[in-house]
């Protein structure tokens, strides 16, 4: 966004973007926080898997994926759509 801004020569301050949306040291440091991981993730970090349940195992984490909120729309007039003129 600075790189943007700064480019194009707009005067004005840029944006605030929250580190959690794009920044993936972030995003890998926070499993590990919780599970109080320190240094790598090493296999022995990882939960055991049954390979005679990976089927019902596949089913659980989609569902576990799916299941997760749909992010909100900032903008909720953004994605109207366009009137003819």
């Amino acid at each position: 966004m600075y790189a943007a801004y700064a480019l194009s020569g707009v005067d004005k301050k840029p944006l605030e973007v929250a580190p959690t949306f794009y920044d993936l040291r972030y995003i890998v440091e926070q499993p590990k926080k919780i599970q109080n991981i320190e240094g790598n993730i090493t296999a022995k970090d990882l939960p055991e898997i049954n390979l005679l349940k990976w089927k019902e195992t596949e089913r659980q984490v989609l569902s576990l994926i799916n299941g997760i909120e749909k992010f909100p729309t900032l903008y909720p007039g953004k994605n109207l759509p366009k009137y003819k003129t």
